[in-house]
């Protein structure tokens, strides 16, 4: 099948047709990637699995990331604290280093000290943020 790329805003594209979405399961989102020059586009699976925090080592790393642009850095490390390794390991995996640095050693201090204490730190610094 030939189809004319056309212009969609300052982008070009190309309109796949009906049948061929759902000859390929495609639905809603899929990924785009470039193999051996040519685009490769593929369906996003659903999730098989519920959507609970013991799931997480389950996500798939899109998931995850996906999880992750959307979350703040002290919801996430107060999630994590006393969460277990495999838990841990598939958010850190999907870290930046300096991301995962910073979240290791927020854990690290969450698990330290007390939920008052850290309760405490962390509206004196949205005090102080206010005030910036």
């Amino acid at each position: 099948m030939e189809l004319s790329i056309i212009e969609i805003g300052n982008s070009k594209g190309i309109r796949i047709p009906k049948p061929i979405l759902e000859q390929c399961n495609i639905k809603d989102n899929v990924t785009l990637s470039v193999e051996n020059n040519s685009i490769v586009i593929k369906p996003i699976e659903k999730r098989g699995f519920s959507n609970t925090f013991e799931n997480i080592p389950n996500m798939s790393d899109l998931d995850i990331q996906l999880m992750l642009r959307n979350v703040d850095i002290t919801t996430l490390a107060i999630s994590l604290a006393g969460a277990n390794e495999d838990i841990k390991n598939k958010i850190f995996k999907n870290l930046s280093r300096n991301a995962y640095e910073m979240i290791v050693q927020r854990v690290k201090n969450i698990e330290e000290n007390d939920a008052k204490n850290i309760l405490i730190e962390m509206n004196r610094a949205k005090l102080l943020k206010v005030m910036d």
